[in-house]
């Protein structure tokens, strides 16, 4: 789950793809606030997909794989010695 937006008091400040909109305080009055600014809010369902399918099992294994065969190679290639660190860079 994940969400691209701005905080309800930001609304006018942010351009831009949004998915959803966020209130600061759990609180009555920020989610009134919320629930009043959402409807004149616009969403494009495609680029709201689109964003989700980064997030898609198909996805996750494709770069799973990628991150294990390369960390595989380093391992084979230069041994354990700071793998991680060379993974990170």
């Amino acid at each position: 789950d994940t969400v691209i937006g701005p905080f309800v008091d930001e609304i006018d400040r942010f351009g831009g793809f949004k998915s959803g909109l966020f209130f600061k305080n759990q609180t009555v009055e920020d989610i009134r606030k919320a629930l009043k600014v959402f409807p004149t809010l616009s969403f494009d369902s495609r680029e709201i997909h689109k964003h989700a399918a980064r997030f898609s099992k198909g996805n996750f294994f494709a770069q799973m794989n990628e991150l294990l065969t390369e960390g595989v190679g380093l391992f084979r290639k230069q041994g354990k010695l700071k793998l991680e660190e060379r993974l990170a860079n």
